[in-house]
């Protein structure tokens, strides 16, 4: 099991992807951060929450890879124990009692709704209780005849329509990452209160009751009422650290996962940037009697994370070897890895460059986006005399002096000498393409303007 820490969101996107294309039986899964703050009262994205819990339930997996931006390591997590242990499996031979049933799914986490359209979803419907699990790729439909299941199927969220009937359904792992001990609610409501009362005097000795002290205490009031009557609401993640010690995403991983760090320096940089954006943030909501101080212990600094980290051994991969404090004892070693020529459409260049990389004993790959522009290239390539071999999936065609066209998706390709190997990508072969930009919130009636249309180049370039 491996993780890969970018500094940045986008890169881990990027290199998950070209994990993908290189690893196709690898599971290459994304820790991204979240989205809003523990103190907002609304819910993150629904695929955002959802991949986030298949990192922590897939994690532990043979064969996964999680790329973790550095700073969706910096909040703390609820202990793995409570996530891992809650566990429900249905059959037609199970029997509950539907309430039991209902208060078992809201302690794993599940929210109940009219309608089941999401994971982490769950509704009863006289007899008929619809759950959707986190890890299935169908909602499961439990038909009820008193207290036993009478009929168990899977259907679509979207026309709610059966699909098939099942035997048995395995609802495994919570369906929210935030979970606390039912059990210790009381303890905790107390705990809690008892930190706003604390805070709520300090302000009042500040001179200020009404925008802070009072105001806290309201607020404070409103979401001890809310673990009551739902048990979990939007907003909850702000009292973690009531729940018990602040756990981190390797606590959800085995102890000898191998650890990647991208460019130390660089990390070190956004964690310190974060950090400090923040705590500025966290402080001066604590003055105005928005959040308790107990928020400020949730995040990790860079001191903290180093610390985790070398608990793994990791590896630093620098283009520049620049270090950070800790690394002076560090070996290090070049790969010698290099950014192979860019033949911007010139299929001259390309078919030269080629035949030389086959004198040099080389294995040579080529990734193109589709199987015409495949075959294209390898008849290109033969026309020249060079064996080459058009491929669905890579298996074991890559040998010394092949060259092997297949498709597929890489940010950009490489030479990597010790190794014998090029890789080429369309980058490198007819230039970088347009890129589409992401689609954005506008006003309704705002025109926007057609995208200005592309000549084509040669080869099939565009």
């Amino acid at each position: 099991m491996l993780v890969v820490t970018p500094p940045t969101l986008d890169q881990a996107e990027k290199l998950a992807g070209d994990a993908a294309a290189l690893i196709p039986h690898c599971d290459a899964l994304i820790w991204e951060g979240n989205e809003l703050m523990p103190y907002e009262e609304a819910l993150p994205a629904l695929d955002l929450r959802t991949e986030r819990l298949r990192v922590l339930q897939r994690g532990r997996r043979a064969g996964t890879i999680v790329f973790a931006p550095i700073t969706g390591l910096m909040e703390g997590l609820t202990a793995p124990d409570r996530f891992f242990e809650s566990q429900l499996s249905v059959d037609l031979n199970s029997r509950f009692e539907l309430n039991d049933l209902a208060r078992r799914l809201i302690r794993l986490g599940y929210e109940r709704t009219a309608a089941v359209e999401g994971p982490g979803q769950f509704s009863i419907r006289g007899g008929i209780v619809d759950i959707a699990p986190i890890d299935l790729e169908h909602p499961v439909r439990l038909e009820f005849f008193g207290d036993e299941i009478d009929s168990l199927r899977s259907f679509s969220s979207e026309t709610q329509r059966s699909l098939k009937n099942i035997t048995e359904a395995v609802i495994g792992g919570a369906a929210r990452e935030t979970l606390y001990e039912f059990e210790a609610l009381e303890q905790i409501k107390e705990d809690i209160w008892e930190a706003a009362q604390a805070q709520s005097e300090r302000l009042h000795r500040l001179m200020r009751p009404e925008e802070g002290g009072d105001q806290l205490l309201a607020v404070v009031a409103r979401h001890l009422e809310a673990f009551d009557e739902r048990g979990y609401f939007p907003g909850i993640d702000q009292y973690k650290p009531f729940f018990g010690r602040a756990k981190t995403l390797f606590d959800y991983l085995p102890e000898d996962v191998l650890l990647v760090l991208d460019e130390p320096l660089r990390l070190k940089e956004a964690v310190d940037h974060a950090y400090l954006e923040i705590n500025e943030n966290i402080a001066q909501l604590v003055e105005k009697g928005r959040v308790l101080p107990a928020l400020g212990g949730l995040y990790r600094d860079w001191a903290d994370l180093w610390e985790i980290f070398q608990r793994h051994t990791p590896v630093y991969l620098s283009v520049l070897g620049k270090r950070v404090a800790g690394m002076e004892g560090a070996s290090s070693t070049s790969l010698g890895l290099r950014m192979p020529e860019h033949f911007a459409g010139s299929i001259e260049r390309m078919l030269k460059r080629v035949k030389q990389w086959r004198k040099d004993h080389y294995r040579i790959l080529i990734l193109v986006s589709g199987g015409e522009r495949g075959e294209r290239i390898l008849e290109l390539l033969r026309e020249e005399g060079i064996p080459a071999v058009y491929v669905q999936q890579l298996q074991k065609e890559l040998q010394i002096g092949n060259c092997v066209v297949t498709t597929g998706s890489l940010q950009s390709g490489f030479e990597f000498p010790a190794f014998k190997l090029a890789v080429l990508t369309e980058l490198e072969l007819y230039g970088r393409p347009r890129v589409k930009a992401r689609p954005t919130k506008v006003e309704e009636g705002l025109k926007i303007a057609p995208p200005r249309a592309e000549g084509r180049r040669l080869c099939g370039a565009h």
